[in-house]
């Protein structure tokens, strides 16, 4: 539901079933998340809050973001919550991107901490190069200085572009080259 810059969305799912719907007897809470936001003009923040249906397990997150004259975003976010486990969890990131020619630079510093270890700390730039309306090229090289071991990251190969991901004991690193496919729709 939107109105006026404000926006407002709530979910409640079944307890004693997973997000996929199977039972599962770890989610002994009904799963309910929401989130509110506002914009207005150059301004924008949000906040959100999920159960994920465990005993402990909740997080909550404020995020904003404000654009400058010429182009110029910055952006913040923090989070706090527990685990199932009752460990607590903290993140935060500052982030900014830039348009530049036809596309936009980004850079990203993200932070992660779970019950006083941090388990991630990733840096991550980019460049996306905007071809049309609905088509763009991009960049992305991110390290996470963090990781522990070579983890499968959601997305970066489901384009069809080659990634490359090296990893070392404490590090990894990934370079994400895709492009958004063209959606075309006939009436």
């Amino acid at each position: 539901i939107s109105a006026g810059g404000f926006g407002f969305a709530f979910d409640i799912s079944e307890s004693g079933k997973n997000s996929a719907g199977a039972v599962d007897g770890s989610v002994v809470n009904k799963p309910w998340s929401f989130a509110a936001t506002y914009g207005g003009g150059p301004f924008w923040v949000g906040l959100s809050h999920e159960n994920a249906g465990g005993a402990n397990d909740k997080l909550t997150n404020l995020g904003a973001r404000y654009t400058i004259g010429g182009g110029f975003t910055l952006r913040a976010g923090l989070g706090n919550g527990t685990t199932n486990t009752n460990l607590k969890v903290k993140t935060y990131l500052l982030g900014a991107n830039w348009r530049a020619g036809n596309g936009d630079l980004r850079f990203g510093y993200a932070v992660a901490d779970v019950g006083g270890t941090k388990t991630g700390k990733r840096l991550g730039v980019g460049y996306h190069y905007d071809l049309s309306k609905r088509t763009k090229v991009f960049v992305d090289f991110a390290r996470d200085s963090k990781a522990s071991a070579c983890v499968t990251v959601p997305g970066l190969d489901s384009i069809g572009f080659p990634v490359t991901v090296r990893c070392s004991a404490d590090h990894a690193f990934w370079i994400r080259i895709a492009a958004r496919p063209i959606v075309i729709s006939r009436m």
